[in-house]
């Protein structure tokens, strides 16, 4: 089993509690009857209310919220290894119906979160009982193994009258919110971009678009179908704007699709609106083209999207 360390990071987290001298659940006794992960009515509803994906910014929303709900966390590298522990986590966490909350940070992104809680390698799972962090275990660990450590963690959280139960959707609010189940046509489409092959992506999505104009999710997988190729010709050492004059327009680019990829899609649009790169006439519409199709991609009703377009609006005229 391998493990990735844990990026370095000397900036603190406002919130993030010391690490040092928390419970050990070692000393616990496991209590009879591990968590069963029962299937629950509410799905796709409770996940959106149970799980989520923390910043530096959130971070200490979620220590506030330990102290009455706990919660696990899970720092990741964010490569396809970690992916089964999220998943089973995720599972795990929905089973216990709004006793237990998962908060997952990609510590590749936001590695002063992991500083601050001294975490060393990756993946590591954590529990947040009364904003006090809970060391659980190092590396990747199978539903039989994590199943035993929930059950722990909620009898330690019951000694300190962290029980507070997150109110979830009823059956018939999750039956409003439930997304849409994809097509097939989507499900290949949506397959052949997760396996990396992503001109038969674009094609895939293209041929949705032309049956369905209006299909969202086929507009958004021909994006980021056209996002990540672009990425992996620039990998392969293959420059985007070989014409350009100047060099720097093709790392702009590159830096930008690079930059909304790992999520922080303001950062992308701050790349392309310097105003430096907009002195050349030639190069406005690559810009002009290339900020259009990352807005789709964020959302054109994101307030980060609308702001944007205002930038661009008073480089353009």
């Amino acid at each position: 089993m391998s493990a990735h360390e844990v990026p370095n990071a000397s900036t603190g987290v406002p919130g993030v509690p010391d690490a040092h001298g928390a419970i050990d659940l070692g000393a616990v006794s496991n209590p009879n009857g591990a968590t069963g992960a029962a299937q629950t009515a509410t799905g796709g509803a409770a996940r959106a209310v149970l799980v989520t994906t923390l910043d530096e910014q959130s971070f200490g929303e979620s220590v506030q919220r330990s102290t009455r709900t706990p919660l696990l966390l899970a720092l990741v590298s964010g490569t396809p290894q970690d992916q089964p522990l999220v998943d089973t986590l995720t599972e795990l966490v929905i089973a216990q119906q709004g006793r237990l909350l998962l908060g997952i940070v990609n510590a590749q992104q936001h590695p002063q979160i992991a500083q601050a809680l001294r975490v060393r390698t990756l993946p590591t799972t954590l529990a947040l009982i009364a904003g006090q962090p809970v060391p659980l275990f190092e590396g990747l660990a199978d539903r039989t193994q994590i199943e035993p450590v929930i059950s722990q963690v909620l009898q330690v959280a019951a000694q300190q009258g962290v029980t507070e139960v997150v109110e979830l959707p009823s059956d018939d609010e999750a039956a409003e919110t439930e997304e849409p189940k994809l097509t097939p046509q989507q499900i290949a489409a949506q397959q052949a971009l997760d396996d990396g092959r992503f001109a038969d992506a674009s094609h895939a999505f293209q041929r949705i678009l032309d049956e369905s104009p209006k299909d969202e999710f086929a507009r958004h997988g021909l994006l980021l179908s056209h996002l990540r190729a672009r990425l992996e010709q620039v990998d392969q050492g293959t420059p985007e704007a070989q014409s350009a004059n100047d060099a720097q327009l093709s790392t702009a680019l590159e830096q930008a699709d690079r930059t909304w990829l790992a999520g922080d899609p303001e950062k992308a649009f701050d790349v392309l609106l310097q105003p430096a790169l907009w002195a050349n006439p030639d190069d406005r519409t690559p810009l002009q083209q290339r900020l259009i199709g990352l807005f789709e991609l964020t959302g054109n009703t994101d307030a980060r999207v609308n702001a944007a377009r205002t930038r661009l609006a008073s480089l353009l005229f």
